[in-house]
Parts: C-alpha cells; structure tokens; sequence
C-alpha cells in the first residue's frame, strides 16, 4: 500500500484529534440485515472508562486501496454518552494497541501493518476551534503532501494522566529551550519531561518550572489573568521567541509562538496554550501545535515522529 491510498471517511473533519490521534475511530459499519457473508462475530467484548461504552467484537474484511485485510471491529452494544448523538455505532481502533482506556477493540494499526509498504502511519490536523476543518491519516508513509521533510522521531512512552486517561503518542524531551525575539537563550530546561499532543486544550492549568519556559520566551513579562484563568502574552507574535525541544539523537521540534500562543478577540486577549495537567514534568500541546505539525508512528520501532507542515490555512 502506497502512500496516497488513504483511508477515508465521509466525516473525518468532524471528528476531534482525539478520536483520530490517541484513541479510536469512530465509524458506521455496516452489517447488513443479514450479515455480510464475509462478516463473523467474534469472542470477547470491549469497554471504555471514556463516556462509558461497551460492546463486543467482530471480524470482517476491510479494503483500503488496493488491499484487504480482516481485521477485528467493536461492535457498539452500549453506546458511550458523549456519542449517542452522533451516527457511531462502531470503533474502528487507531490506537498503538495499548491503550489503558478499559479493555478497548483490538488496534486496526497493529492488525494490517504487515500490508505496508512502510510501518509508519501519519496523521496530519488542520481543524478550527469550532471543529470545522479537515484531518488525513496516511497509511504505509510519512506524507509528502502536507508535510515537510523535517521529521524528528523519538521513543514512544506510554503514560496515563491523574484522570487515568492514556495518552499513546507521549515521547521523552531531553531538553527544552526558550528563546527571545532576538534569538538569545532566555530559559533552559534540561530534566527529562513528557511531551504529548491534544486537541481541546486552550489554556494552562497549573504554572511550573518547565512551564515557565513558555513564558521566558517573551520579551515582556507574562500575567497570569485570573478572571480568565490564563497567561497573557503580548499579542505582537514577532515580540515572542522560539522554543526548542530536543527528543534524542540529536532530532528537535522547534515550536514557533504561534504554536504554543493564541490570539481570542472573546478575552481581547492573548495568551499560552500549553497544559501540565498538575502531572509534574508533563507537557501537553494543543490544536494549534497540531495544525502546524504533523504527527507520525513507526510501529516497527515504537517511535513518534513530528514534522512542520507545508502550510496551515486554520487558526
């Protein structure tokens, strides 16, 4: 399977980062009335601490490309709360296949890795604050569309948060840097700290050292505004530097302020989007260091790669 033998869905920009990146996708699939004839169930059932879903197990053939695999699907007999009012009555797992989130459907990833041409899957994001916009999974290849060659991979680590919710696509930074507008080092980080990436975060929860960093990159000292519960940032982007950080083997993500600040004409304000979820050295990037970056998996090697995209129309 090449790189542009993609596997679509009908309503793939309406689904959130974390349904496509982390966790699952959620999928209509269709039995027919009877069964497919290629459709067979299966022993053993799901369940999800997420909306509180369950279910069991099926096995059918999936064609994507030129290429079909059976592959293992849940079959929705409760679903989740947050999903009743969508048309899902399926999971279709994107997962690493390890995920902590219950006993969850087995890793259609893990299931047709073998059908690659490559063991990478990638996952490029352009999606609006209001869940308008477009995402693309490619199978068997880093994507040559949207993103630039600039990827820089490191180990995967697997990690669940104080909620209990895994997160699959964590890596290990070994160092991390703040600069000024000037380019000058401002603030350095050196102590390993878990890196991650999630959709629906805007704002910080909790300010520690290595938060701090985020901070140091701007010329003019940050507030924190507490009728809004975030860290104001000077809304002149060229005023605020870049931060570095380094993922091992020499590979680094350099996070401009546009990834790691926004603009809100709502708070008539500007401010740091990164979250410690209070979990020590752990940090957690949202949408707009997604829309920027594109994100990738080597099954073979357990390694998470990013990458700059080519261009980034959402904001």
């Amino acid at each position: 399977m090449r790189e542009h033998d993609l596997l679509e869905k009908e309503d793939m920009d309406s689904l959130s980062m974390d349904e496509i990146h982390g966790w699952y996708l959620g999928a209509n699939i269709t039995l027919g009335n009877p069964p497919h004839l290629s459709y067979s169930e299966k022993n053993g059932n799901f369940s999800l601490i997420q909306c509180y879903g369950s279910g069991h197990l099926g096995s059918d053939v999936l064609t994507i490309g030129s290429t079909s695999s059976r592959v293992t699907v849940g079959i929705y007999d409760k679903i989740g709360w947050c999903y009743e009012d969508g048309p899902t009555d399926g999971r279709l797992g994107l997962s690493t296949g390890t995920s902590k989130l219950g006993k969850d459907a087995p890793s259609l990833l893990r299931e047709i890795v073998g059908q690659l041409d490559q063991p990478i899957f990638t996952i490029w994001h352009n999606r609006t604050r209001d869940g308008t916009g477009e995402a693309q999974l490619t199978l068997g290849a880093e994507d040559t569309e949207h993103c630039r060659f600039d990827w820089a991979y490191a180990p995967r680590v697997i990690v669940s948060n104080y909620n209990g919710y895994s997160y699959n696509y964590a890596v290990n930074a070994t160092q991390i840097r703040a600069f000024n507008s000037n380019g000058s080092l401002t603030a350095s980080w050196p102590n390993t700290t878990l890196v991650n990436v999630r959709n629906d975060l805007y704002s910080p929860s909790a300010s520690i050292d290595v938060f701090n960093l985020f901070l140091n990159a701007s010329n003019t000292a940050p507030v924190y505004d507490s009728k809004i519960g975030k860290w104001v940032v000077n809304c002149d982007l060229s005023k605020i530097g870049n931060v570095v950080i380094s993922v091992g083997n020499g590979a680094s993500v350099v996070l401009t302020p546009s990834d790691f600040t926004v603009c809100n004409s709502y708070f008539d304000a500007c401010y740091v989007t990164v979250t410690d979820y209070k979990y020590g050295n752990f940090l957690t990037f949202g949408r707009h260091f997604l829309n920027s970056h594109c994100i990738a998996y080597n099954a073979q090697k357990d390694q998470v790669g990013f990458a700059s995209v080519k261009s980034n129309q959402c904001s």
